[in-house]
């Protein structure tokens, strides 16, 4: 049995749970420090599959799909799979971890300083994750067997760009290839909305242009600061992408012929017109770096990543010493409470995401509910007790004049306040602060946390999020995914 406080334990050595990362539609993902014999150690991703998604078959099979895949695409530009398992706690995925940021994050930065990334950064990044295309579309088993795989999930978000400048495919969470056995209901739509080409939204057949126009549109929100359409619901959107297809960059964007010609050509909603394989495509950009020069190097590119996400590297750096050290000092194992109850993933993107994906499938984490619940429930009881102690006290007065009554309202005032300054501090909205790295509470902070006032609760209440829009009439065409299950009520 593998116990919640044991690190988990396989013939290649430990894995010790450090943080959350992220969590997503099918899984959650943690940074994870794997340990061995001799003092080896690295630090590595852990996903895990959702605890109410391990009864669904079909979420299952599509895990162990995902962990297939991953296994046999060996590339410099896909982030590598190392290890598939199951304990007692679940199935899990231990993946390469890149230290760097996402597309996504890196056009987040940029426009917080109201910049946006160069194109010769661009086309850089579009040709390491061209190169990671090129050996997913073209991989083998180890029988020599064309595996015929489709990542379908190419966007900013699933474009990793390490501090060593090298961009990564991330995520073959819904993955197509000869191996897999989940069959996609045609009623459904996989992917994000944004990013998938007209043909599919028509139900029409898909090959290896599903990933070049995703690709493409990439690059455009990458060169951009947000995709297509970012505004339109999800009906809208449809009509656009099939009936008007992507905008040419040069109607919202001055940028060279060269490049607007590169993006129409990977966004055409004519799979036949665009580029028919990663390695097309990848010899227009070579050609257009050695026509104009254009073309960032590595190091360049790396040298964007440290200058945009420095601050948030150097934090989390700061942070993973910190568990470690904690760890060492205390002597804890890899799922303590206290680790884990960390709220926010590290390297949350601190803005809104300027990029983001018109269906983006994170789920955000919560910041300490019950905290902010008791202290509503505070706040209510000092404010009625407050209102009692002024109605009793104006009861027992004899009939006060106005400037009396006007002495009395300072107390009154008084007893609606908070009896702390933590209560206030933790009142206020934590999401909208700036972003900082994850860091652990210190010790003894639960014994110092105010114990619950023995009054009757009161339920904060919440704004429930806008519906969404019903689908096009006669299209049968919905974003929500049927693999995903429900997840567990809070």
């Amino acid at each position: 049995m593998v116990a919640d406080d044991e690190p988990l334990s396989t013939a290649l050595g430990a894995f010790e749970t450090l943080a959350p990362l992220g969590s997503g539609g099918m899984g959650a993902a943690f940074l994870a420090r794997a340990v061995g014999p001799g003092g080896f150690e690295r630090l590595v991703v852990l996903k895990r599959l959702h605890a109410h998604l391990l009864d669904n078959p079909q979420s299952l099979q599509r895990f162990r799909d995902e962990a297939n895949l991953a296994a046999h695409v060996r590339h410099a530009n896909v982030v590598s799979t190392l290890l598939v398992g199951e304990d007692d706690i679940g199935h899990f995925l231990v993946l390469d971890y890149v230290e760097g940021a996402s597309v996504e994050e890196l056009v987040d930065r940029a426009a917080l300083r109201q910049q946006r990334l160069e194109p010769p950064i661009v086309l850089r990044l579009g040709l390491d994750a061209l190169a990671g295309l090129h050996a997913i579309h073209s991989a083998r088993d180890n029988s020599g067997r064309p595996l015929e795989i489709l990542h379908r999930d190419i966007s900013v978000q699933n474009l990793l760009v390490g501090v060593d400048g090298v961009t990564r495919v991330a995520d073959f969470g819904i993955a197509k290839s000869a191996l897999g056995a989940a069959l996609t209901d045609r009623n459904y739509l996989v992917g994000k909305l944004a990013y998938v080409p007209p043909e599919y939204l028509r139900r029409e057949a898909v090959g290896r242009e599903f990933d070049i126009y995703s690709l493409g549109v990439s690059l455009w929100a990458a060169l951009v600061g947000s995709t297509p359409w970012e505004d339109a619901d999800e009906a809208t959107m449809v009509t656009r992408c099939i009936v008007d297809g992507v905008p040419r960059l040069s109607t919202v964007l001055e940028i060279p012929p060269q490049i607007d010609a590169l993006i129409a050509s990977a966004c055409h909603p004519d799979r036949t017109e665009r580029f028919q394989s990663a390695q097309e495509m990848s010899d227009a950009i070579e050609r257009i770096g050695r026509e104009t020069g254009w073309l960032a190097t590595h190091r360049e590119v790396a040298a964007v990543v440290d200058s945009l996400c420095r601050v948030d590297l150097d934090r989390r750096r700061q942070h993973v010493a910190e568990l470690l050290e904690h760890r060492a000092t205390r002597g804890a194992t890899a799922h303590e409470p206290l680790l884990l109850s960390t709220r926010k993933p590290l390297a949350r993107s601190p803005a809104r995401a300027v990029a983001r994906s018109a269906t983006r499938e994170t789920l955000p984490l919560p910041l300490a509910p019950r905290r902010t619940g008791w202290v509503i429930a505070g706040l209510a009881v000092a404010a009625v007790a407050g209102a009692l102690s002024v109605s009793a006290w104006l009861r027992r007065a004899p009939r006060a004049d106005a400037s009396q009554v006007a002495e009395a309202s300072p107390t009154a005032s008084a007893s609606l306040a908070p009896e702390s300054p933590r209560e206030v501090a933790t009142a206020e909205p934590a999401a909208d602060a700036a972003p900082t790295a994850l860091s652990a509470p210190p010790a003894g902070a639960a014994a110092r946390r105010p114990a619950p006032r023995p009054t009757p609760a009161v339920t904060p209440t919440t704004t429930p999020p806008p519906p969404v829009p019903a689908p096009p009439a006669g299209g049968g065409i919905t974003t929500s995914n049927p693999y995903r299950g429900t997840p567990p009520e809070q």
